[in-house]
């Protein structure tokens, strides 16, 4: 995503925290999928009908997913890869960016994880904060909660650091994570970029999400 090894570092990063509900007990979710736990699906109740945006500037396409019922705007010029990953119980989309190098772009990625049926937005995201903490290291830094179409939800950054036997040097990523829990799963829109260049990027990330949407 970000660049070959940095599609390493996402995937594993998506792969451990899409286990959230699986790894920590209590209210934030014990149940894994084989159980008779009533979960969620993250799939819309009716195949969505999508109407064709007239109000798009030159400068913005929409994706809607068709899979996860939901729609959301991101720049002319980045590139969308639908069902991009699917790792576990969460599974989403990808959203490329300019080139950084000839082998780097930045990427958001919108991923849906199925949860028990109740599940909070608070509670989803105290969860994968937690499992974070004990793969990752360090402290994510919990921002402010907002809201997206209409739901509560939570801003969560974090930094990703990565040595490869190939590498001079360790890679370094920042993420910025948007996290919520509706009727349809637990959801996670993040920001993935080089360190350092996070604000760079930030505005488009904002834009994303202030545009999504589910049918």
């Amino acid at each position: 995503m970000l660049m070959n090894k940095t599609t390493i570092v996402l995937a594993a990063f998506l792969a451990v925290t899409s286990l959230v509900l699986l790894a920590c007990g209590g209210s934030s979710g014990t149940s894994s999928p084989e159980d008779d736990t009533a979960r969620t699906t993250c799939k819309p109740d009716q195949p969505p009908a999508f109407s064709t945006p007239a109000d798009l500037s030159a400068d913005q396409k929409e994706f809607q997913s068709a899979e996860r019922g939901y729609t959301a705007r991101y720049p002319a010029d980045w590139e969308a890869k639908a069902n991009q990953s699917q790792i576990g119980n969460a599974a989403g989309d990808a959203f490329f960016g300019p080139s950084i190098s000839p082998s780097a772009r930045v990427n958001i990625s919108v991923f849906c994880e199925t949860v028990p049926v109740g599940t909070t937005s608070r509670e989803f995201t105290d969860a994968k904060m937690e499992v974070m903490r004990r793969v990752f290291g360090g402290n994510p830094s919990q921002g402010e909660q907002l809201q997206v179409d209409g739901k509560d939800a939570y801003l969560v950054k974090y930094a990703i650091g990565e040595q490869t036997p190939s590498a001079a040097a360790p890679f370094n990523a920042e993420t910025v994570q948007v996290m919520f829990a509706d009727e349809r799963g637990g959801w996670v829109i993040s920001l993935l970029a080089p360190a350092g260049e996070l604000a760079t990027y930030r505005p488009f990330f904002d834009a994303f999400v202030a545009s999504f949407h589910e049918q």
